[in-house]
């Protein structure tokens, strides 16, 4: 049977550094990217990549996992052309 987990689903630059960050500080086992089977079975706190773009398919494998979503706004942004 899976485990329950916790993802974060933000993309870059929206923080989930941060909070896997404060994960590990509260003791939780944490990837921030699981690129591996063995980081992603062993983590409890899951972000980053595969999690924003697969975050549909982890809540039917992990039932009643958690999801943290992260945004950021718009203002302040810098865009070059």
């Amino acid at each position: 049977m899976p485990t329950n987990k916790i993802f974060i689903i933000g993309l870059p630059r929206t923080a989930t550094t941060s909070v896997c960050l404060a994960m590990l500080s509260l003791g939780f086992k944490t990837a921030h990217n699981a690129y591996t089977e063995h980081a992603f079975s062993e983590a409890e706190v899951i972000a980053d990549t595969p999690v924003f773009c697969d975050y549909q398919l982890l809540d039917q494998h992990f039932p009643n996992s958690k999801f943290i979503y992260l945004s950021r706004a718009k203002e302040g942004l810098v865009a070059f052309n």
